[in-house]
């Protein structure tokens, strides 16, 4: 049976690991303009590479690894340098092109010596050692793979030391495999056996239950190849149930293949039947066109083995059907061997027929009529044989046409989606172009994140958008004593969320500014009709349809802060108000209805007076800060710890409180994409 080789690769080069969606790619690609040459670049670009890496679309992989290279090499990055190297590398292992893969494999250990990174480098080690024994270079890989057991040893890496161990299991299987030198094969199985019984070990210390069920089978494999069924099924049977407890379909797949070769090799095909049969139903049930073939030649041998070499025959046709890239001469020698034998038992059952008949019918015919007959009987197989050789060969030529147009019709395809990616590319640079411009007059209409200070007013104002242009804005507005500021969260964010975000702002500013309505209530009110006015909610309310159209508005807090007398008077639609006085958090609740149509019944929004003293804090808010995704578990960063965060830093100078409300927000995001845009702001009485 020949040797199941299960590569691990792994690849350990940038300070972090990184997982993206493509919304995530997508905007990593529109931010690269308006980054600098620095690290922080090198890392974007090998993460757009990453998410495209091992997918339907690798090969866009390839110029963002190279970008990526050249600036290490610009600005002497060697963790970096190493890393793209190593991507390389795999970017070329993907594609079976063995030469490069070991080419940029090797500098990448180059470039990681000068950092003395032993991880790094016992990972490329054993990625080296692998491809030269899938190659058959055993003896490099066993240089490589040693030198990566070694270096786990020194860096202490006790649950990747098992890999180690299992991969040195499968060199020495292979280099024993088939040996003609009994005793060389006999030390070289030995070595298998020890290696896979360490890894074994450290599998079961670790509880590394899928690392075990893969030993197990290796293992079951080897004690085969040594003779010794009832414990090589046992260890098959046991990574069997293994995997199937820990619902890995691929895997369960290769193991019952595995199962079966070890029956079909120890003569016992009526178990192996069963396996094969479930194995070949799970290739079409988990789409696994790959395993597909494995499955069909098992089953070929299974049936062969039995006596059944009609059916051999059949299922080898099927195999021939099912895939054009099964047309080459070890499909051709085994259909052709399966042809044989069927032809063979046809021959062999008339021969029999014919015997018989011709003892029964001895004393009636003549010698001359019995030869006659049998000559017949051998013209009648050569043409059945000349029959089917002449139909495999025009099915042959007429797969081989299928194939030429098939690819020519691909060639056909590939040039055209080129010209349509060309088109998109060029829509796109346009659509992006016009969203900067609009972020530009978006920066010019608002206020700055200094106003307050350029006002005299002891704050701070963390502001960080999801897109280009954003759907949260914040206002500000002083008017003698009285400073208004409002919070602002516009229905969506992006393009829908800033055309809401700039009606919001004329509003604010007509209303206030214009016709000189100072009460935070009355503000809100007159709001909520305009914006009603405005999108025409009213009228689609009474026509029961576009029910999105009704969602649109906005959910805001409107503060007017007397800076002489220190009264903060304040109206808020869904969102809460933070106050901190007297050293002691109160919580004040928004109106549950929003600046635009509600579901339920419009009610006038509530206006709230507090009277505050120096060293008192205010603190208003949009919903991103809350929303974002992140932490060990993706979850929510929710409120509670939004408020016990400000609690713990608000005798901070405002500025320090900012940094602590970034810093925090971007540790808890890690690698999530950003989910919605943030506003908080944070006053000083």
């Amino acid at each position: 049976m020949a040797p199941k080789i299960r590569l691990i690769v792994v690849f350990i080069f940038f300070a972090a690991a990184f997982s993206f969606s493509q919304k995530s790619t997508d905007s990593l690609i529109n931010a690269l303009p308006l980054m600098k040459e620095d690290t922080a670049k090198a890392q974007a670009l090998i993460k757009i590479a990453k998410s495209y890496l091992g997918g339907d679309h690798s090969e866009r992989a390839l110029p963002y690894i190279l970008r990526s290279l050249e600036i290490c090499n610009k600005i002497g990055y060697d963790r970096g340098t190493a890393g793209c190297y190593g991507h390389l590398g795999g970017y070329y292992y993907s594609h079976s092109d063995f030469k490069n893969t070991i080419k940029y494999w090797m500098l990448a250990i180059k470039f990681a010596q000068n950092f003395k990174d032993g991880r790094v480098l016992a990972s490329l080690n054993n990625n080296i050692g692998l491809v030269y024994m899938d190659q058959g270079t055993y003896e490099r890989a066993e240089e490589c793979l040693l030198k990566g057991l070694e270096l786990r040893k020194i860096e202490d890496k006790f649950n990747e030391l098992s890999g180690s161990y299992n991969n040195l299991g499968l060199l020495y299987y292979k280099m024993g495999h088939g040996n003609k030198d009994d005793a060389r094969k006999k030390e070289l199985l030995e070595r298998s056996e020890k290696n896979y019984l360490m890894a074994i070990k450290i599998r079961v210390e670790l509880a590394d239950s899928f690392g075990l069920a893969g030993s197990y089978g290796n293992l079951a494999t080897l004690t085969s190849d040594k003779g010794d069924k009832k414990k090589a099924i046992e260890l098959g049977k046991k990574s069997l149930e293994m995997y199937r407890k820990l619902d890995v379909p691929y895997e369960v797949l290769t193991s019952l293949i595995d199962l079966g070769e070890i029956y079909i090799t120890n003569k016992m095909p009526e178990s192996a039947l069963p396996l094969g049969e479930e194995a070949l139903q799970m290739t079409y049930t988990y789409n696994v066109p790959d395993m597909r073939r494995n499955a069909y030649t098992l089953l070929t041998r299974i049936y062969a083995m039995l006596g059944q070499y009609a059916k051999a025959h059949d299922i080898a046709m099927e195999l021939v059907q099912i895939s054009d890239s099964l047309y080459n001469a070890e499909n051709y020698r085994q259909i052709n061997e399966m042809q044989t034998i069927y032809e063979t038992e046809k021959s062999e059952t008339k021969n029999k027929f014919l015997t018989e008949k011709n003892q029964l019918q001895e004393k009636e015919i003549s010698s001359h009529e019995t030869k006659k007959k049998y000559l017949i009987g051998i013209v009648i197989m050569v043409l059945l044989f000349a029959v089917s050789a002449v139909i495999f060969y025009f099915r042959s030529r007429l797969q081989n046409r299928k194939l030429e147009i098939f690819n020519r019709q691909i060639s056909h395809q590939k040039i055209e989606i080129e010209k349509q990616k060309e088109i998109v590319d060029v829509k796109n640079k346009e659509v992006l172009d016009s969203i900067q411009y609009a972020g530009k007059i978006q920066n010019a209409i608002f206020p700055s994140q200094n106003e307050f200070l350029n006002l005299g007013v002891d704050a701070f104002v963390f502001f960080r958008p999801k897109d280009i242009i954003s759907g949260d804005f914040f206002w500000i507005q002083k008017k003698d004593d009285l400073l208004f500021y409002a919070t602002v969260d516009c229905t969506g964010h992006g393009v829908p969320g800033a055309l809401m975000s700039m009606l919001g702002a004329a509003l604010l500013n007509e209303i206030v500014n214009e016709k000189g309505v100072q009460e935070p209530c009355a503000v809100l009110d007159l709001m909520r009709e305009r914006i009603i006015a405005s999108l025409k909610q009213q009228e689609v309310r009474n026509e029961n349809t576009d029910y999105d159209k009704m969602q649109d508005g906005m959910d805001m807090v409107l503060c007017r802060l007397d800076l002489k007398k220190n009264i903060l008077i304040f109206s808020a639609a869904q969102n809460p108000v933070w106050i901190i006085k007297d050293e002691k958090f109160n919580e004040f609740h928004g109106d549950k209805q929003p600046i635009g149509l509600s579901p339920t019944e419009q009610v006038p929004f509530v206006q709230h007076t507090i009277e505050l003293k120096k060293g008192d804090y205010v603190y208003c808010f949009s919903d991103g800060y809350a929303d974002q995704f992140g932490g060990p578990k993706g979850k929510k960063f929710k409120y509670k710890p939004m408020s016990e965060l400000i609690m713990k830093n608000h005798l901070l100078p405002m500025a320090e409180q900012k940094k602590c409300l970034e810093k925090t927000f971007d540790e808890w995001r890690g690698d999530y994409g950003q989910v919605d845009d943030v506003l908080v702001i944070g006053v000083k009485v």
